[in-house]
Order: C-alpha cells, then sequence, then structure tokens
C-alpha cells in the first residue's frame, strides 16, 4: 500500500511540473512599447516574456555605540527599477539585428544635446501597465551572425530607473 501511495505521488509530481513546463511554452510573449517621452515617437514595439520590477526602501542606520540592532532613520524615497528581457533574431529576414533594433534603444541612452542629458521613456506593456522613467542601463549579447558577419540576434537586458522627471543640476 505504502509503495502504492509512493508511486503515485512520484507520477502526479511530474505530471505537475510537466504541466508546467508546458504552460510555460504555450504562454505568449507579453506586448512591450517604448516611447521617447521628449519626442512623443514610438521606439520600439515588441514581445517579451520576462519583465521585472525591483524596489527598495533605503533605511539608514544610526550609529549608537553599545546597541546591538541600530535604529533606523527613512530619509528619502528611491525610484523603482523595471528590467526587462529582449530578444531579437532577423536570422530569417538576413537583416543586421542592430540596425533594426538595438541602435534604437542605443540611441535612448546618448545625450540628447538641447536636453543636455539622455531622454526619459515610457515603458508600457500588457493592455495597460506603464512605467516611466530613464534608462539606466542596456546590456546587448549577440549570439547568432549571418555569414557577412553581420549580427542576426540580440539578447538584450534593459534596466529603466523610475523617474517622473529629469534634470540636469544647474
Amino acid at each position: 500500500m505504502k509503495r502504492k501511495i509512493l508511486v503515485a505521488t512520484v507520477l502526479l509530481v511530474v505530471a505537475t511540473l510537466t504541466a508546467r513546463a508546458d504552460n510555460d511554452k504555450k504562454t505568449p510573449p507579453m506586448p512591450l512599447k517604448i516611447t521617447n517621452l521628449e519626442t512623443a515617437a514610438e521606439v520600439l514595439s515588441t514581445t517579451t516574456k520576462v519583465l521585472s520590477i525591483e524596489k527598495t526602501v533605503p533605511w539608514v542606520e544610526v550609529l549608537v555605540a553599545g546597541l546591538e540592532i541600530p535604529p533606523l532613520v527613512f530619509r528619502t524615497g528611491k525610484g523603482a527599477m523595471l528590467s526587462v528581457d529582449l530578444t531579437f533574431d532577423t536570422s530569417e529576414t538576413n537583416e543586421d539585428v542592430y540596425q533594426k533594433y538595438v541602435s534604437a534603444l542605443e540611441n535612448l541612452t546618448k545625450v540628447n544635446p538641447d536636453l543636455h542629458r539622455p531622454p526619459r521613456i515610457l515603458v508600457t506593456w500588457g493592455s495597460n501597465k506603464t512605467f516611466t522613467g530613464v534608462i539606466e542601463s542596456l546590456s546587448v549579447k549577440y549570439t547568432l551572425f549571418l555569414a557577412d558577419g553581420r549580427p542576426a540576434r540580440a539578447e538584450v537586458v534593459l534596466s529603466v530607473r523610475q523617474a517622473e522627471t529629469a534634470q540636469i543640476p544647474s
């Protein structure tokens, strides 16, 4: 009897893991748009399966001699960080993936001469979720190349710091 229960449990676990793996494969990519807020131009329209938002709350320890656990003081908030993984593949169309996709993102990291800073962007995903901020980092890994050496596949990690306003110091 114990053996039958053990076998049934193992089969149930395997079936559950298989179902989860199948669901992950069937989950459609989520639509994602990136808009330059300074020009109101849509820079990129694509899909993703991975998007995360991290919000940290900075507390400062007050150093008091003799205390094992120092008191904490809250001074100011900190914007959240959105990170999104994007994969672009132009191997079937023989296009340069840098020219078609990556350069548009790279341009959002460059200083606008009129503003003296890179632009703020709006990231929109799903049906109506939005995140306003500035690009803090852009990481690109090229993983496939065409016969002439042009990149055909890029794995991109884009990190955006939440910012309702963006200024340069005066």
